[in-house]
């Protein structure tokens, strides 16, 4: 890694965690597929119209993308298939996280690849994150989010901060009955495939207590609309797919019921993934 003395004095004021794990995806992606040769980081500085800027760039010498294929990349779960895989395959969720998680901080992400020399991944993030106008933005009070994969709800944690005043989390299943009479929270967004209480316990576990059976429910999920079990869940204000969900979407979910219908529509109709290329 290379890193300029004058970086080391610029200011760079972002959320660490959401760019920790985008560097750490593509140096992944770049270390798994370079069996000779080197992957080297360089970190620099620019600046223009929409400010200074801090460019983190990822070249590997390893076995490449082919042309056609550069754009697909960055479609969630699709991969490029050859040699090159056997032993080291992964989900293809790499690269399409870390371009959401760069668009969360108000940056780009490019690539370039030769098949046979190598990659260069470049992502640009402004050196001063903007913050949220939460006030103007937020369309509920508070959220309580039930899901127990922690790389998703990092960008999905980053998403809810621009629609909601306030978000808690929480991965034991068992416990969401009592946070939500604890919290009150306007909307509960649910997981269905967990350790412990599935979601479709969870569902029926807040409907049969009074103190928690009025709170809408918002189920978001990776499994595949038909996949779902719709009559278990009932009522529920929405059910999203995590690979397609949009801020406009979720925005519209969380508002007034009445403006669910069309946050369903998309949800149900776009072509999935298959369950079984997803962890949940």
């Amino acid at each position: 890694m290379r890193i300029p003395d004058h970086i080391q004095r610029a200011p760079l004021v972002t959320d660490e965690v959401m760019l920790t794990r985008i560097l750490r995806n593509v140096l992944s992606n770049a270390l798994k597929f370079t069996v000779e040769g080197s992957v080297q980081l360089d970190i620099t500085e620019a600046a223009d119209e929409r400010g200074p800027r801090f460019v983190f760039t990822v070249r590997d010498t390893g076995v490449g993308i082919p042309a056609d294929e550069l754009d697909r990349v960055f479609e969630e779960f699709y991969q490029v298939r050859g040699p090159h895989q056997r032993g080291r395959a992964g989900t293809g969720l790499g690269l399409p996280y870390a371009r959401r998680l760069t668009e969360l901080l108000k940056g780009t992400v490019t690539l370039d690849s030769v098949v046979g020399q190598g990659t260069q991944v470049v992502i640009d993030i402004p050196a001063l994150l903007p913050a949220a106008p939460r006030e103007a933005a937020s369309v509920v009070r508070s959220v309580l989010v039930v899901d127990d994969d922690e790389t998703w709800l990092t960008g999905f944690r980053a998403l809810l901060a621009e629609l909601a005043g306030s978000v808690t989390v929480l991965t034991d299943s068992g416990a969401v009955v009592a946070a939500v009479e604890r919290e009150r929270p306007d909307v509960v967004v649910l997981d269905l495939n967990m350790p412990g209480a599935s979601g479709y316990q969870v569902r029926r576990q807040l409907a049969a207590c009074p103190a928690t059976a009025q709170v809408p429910v918002i189920v978001v999920t990776a499994l595949e609309p038909a996949d779902v079990d719709h009559a278990r869940l009932a009522p529920v204000r929405a059910v999203l797919n995590k690979s397609r969900l949009t801020p406009a979407i979720l925005a519209a979910s969380l508002g007034h019921e009445e403006n669910t219908a069309a946050a369903r529509r998309p949800a149900a109709q776009a072509p999935l993934p298959s369950p079984a290329e997803e962890r949940r």
